[in-house]
Order: C-alpha cells, then sequence, then structure tokens
C-alpha cells in the first residue's frame, strides 16, 4: 500500500517520493485524481495550490521541485495567470482548459482535456 502525502502552502516535504503538483483543481480533478492516485503502488508528495492559498514564491519553487505539474488554467486566480505562460512552458507541466482558442498551444503541446490521459504519469 503506498502512502501518499498532502501538502499545502506553506509547506514542503523534501523526501525522495514523487511529487505532483496540482494547482487549481475543481472538484471534478480531485475526485479523478484521487480516483487515479487509489490505484497507485508508489509513496507520492501531492502539494496542492488553490486559489485560496496564494503563494507565488511557494508555487514558483514547488514547480521546480516537482516531477509532474498539473494546471487547470480555466480555474486560475488573475494574480498567477500572469506566470502561467512561463509554468506551461515546462515539459513537465499538463494543463486543462476548456478554451478553444488558447495562445497556450503555440508554447506547449502538453493540453489535456482529462487527467486519464497522463495516468501513466501520475502513477495509475
Amino acid at each position: 500500500m503506498s502512502k501518499i502525502n498532502l501538502i499545502t502552502p506553506p509547506d514542503i516535504l523534501y523526501n525522495k517520493n514523487k511529487s505532483i503538483l496540482c494547482i487549481c483543481f475543481t472538484e471534478f480533478d480531485k475526485k479523478q485524481f484521487q480516483e487515479i492516485l487509489g490505484n497507485t503502488e508508489q509513496n507520492v508528495n501531492v502539494y496542492i495550490y488553490e486559489p485560496t492559498n496564494i503563494d507565488e514564491d511557494w508555487l514558483l519553487n514547488l514547480h521546480k521541485m516537482c516531477d509532474l505539474v498539473i494546471v487547470n488554467l480555466d480555474e486560475l486566480p488573475v494574480s498567477i495567470r500572469t506566470i502561467m505562460s512561463y509554468l506551461i512552458s515546462f515539459d513537465n507541466t499538463y494543463w486543462l482548459t476548456k478554451g478553444e482558442e488558447m495562445l497556450y498551444n503555440k508554447i506547449s503541446s502538453n493540453r489535456i482535456f482529462d487527467l486519464n490521459q497522463i495516468k501513466d504519469k501520475i502513477g495509475g
């Protein structure tokens, strides 16, 4: 059985577990993520960044540390939208949106339509 650590700002865990940063997930995203993690056999650190926990420094530091970053662009607060193009330019960042004409497609081809597309990267 795996151990899953849920971490929120300002905390950071320093261990050798796989680390995943989840940015501004909806309830649907959280449920789908939980189902995928329910099948993992590895220990995982899950960092949760929500619009109510705005801490840009923590977010930027965690983005560098995490193996996988998943962001729901439709739920981002205005305060961090300005850095999203930077964040999604990294290969480890996957992004969700319902928007049709997104210029982010020019920066990153890691757009996903649901978390099952990257189930193997999450560990499910």
